[in-house]
């Protein structure tokens, strides 16, 4: 690629973002993201993290890539996911992507046929409420995790999703877990499941279950 047009450089608060734009082979534009964090802000420690954003083929066939190394709030941060559209097939793809306890990854084709399958791993979910709500937010959550699973095929997508020792509020649930999967694209039909165990809500407390059945836009919801 050869960075031909001018680019923009913008540093404040310890935080650099570049941002370029080329002119590939096939004088495509080829735009590129830079986000660099190399010294720390007044008052904090330094994590250096580095970000990019890099897309070609564009307009026709596009690939975007997405990738980050560093440290995010004490941790080491790796991300690396690719979009890719080509001859009609669009295609999602998380390489690995780790942080705390958090991991993701899979392949997903999106068109002409869907297909493929990712998940998503939280071991503590309080590294996210911390990141997100701060120390009470990662408090309430301390034990919870998370582990969800998403499966596409042709005509057909299912949701996977148990969250362990959850607490909000006032509520406190052992596990939860959810079983929901849609079929069909012009009239789609959803057949799900939300079981809880271990529910305790002061006063009241024990298992539920709720179940969802029907097309998306006349769905029946039996709980019990």
């Amino acid at each position: 690629m050869s960075y031909l047009l001018p680019h923009i450089d913008v540093q404040r608060d310890a935080v650099e973002i570049l941002v370029l734009a080329g002119l590939g082979r096939d004088v495509g534009l080829e735009p590129r993201v830079v986000f660099r964090r190399n010294q720390a802000a007044p008052g904090q420690r330094a994590e250096p993290l580095s970000a990019t954003i890099d897309a070609s083929g564009l307009p026709g066939a596009p690939v975007v890539l997405l990738s980050a190394d560093g440290t995010l709030a004490g941790a080491p941060l790796t991300l690396a996911a690719e979009l890719r559209q080509a001859a009609g097939v669009t295609r999602v793809a998380i390489e690995r992507a780790r942080w705390k306890s958090v991991q993701a990854a899979g392949t997903l084709e999106l068109t002409p046929v869907q297909q493929g399958t990712a998940t998503v791993e939280i071991g503590a979910l309080s590294d996210i409420a911390a990141l997100v709500g701060g120390p009470s937010a990662a408090s309430k959550l301390a034990a919870g995790k998370l582990a969800a699973r998403l499966t596409l095929a042709p005509e057909t997508a299912r949701l996977e999703m148990t969250l362990d020792r959850l607490t909000a509020a006032t509520v406190q649930i052992a596990r939860a877990h959810l079983d929901a999967t849609v079929k069909g694209t012009a009239h789609p039909v959803i057949a799900g499941t939300l079981v809880l165990d271990g529910v305790n809500a002061g006063q009241a407390g024990g298992r539920a279950r709720i179940e969802a059945n029907g097309p998306v836009n006349a769905v029946a919801v039996r709980a019990n």
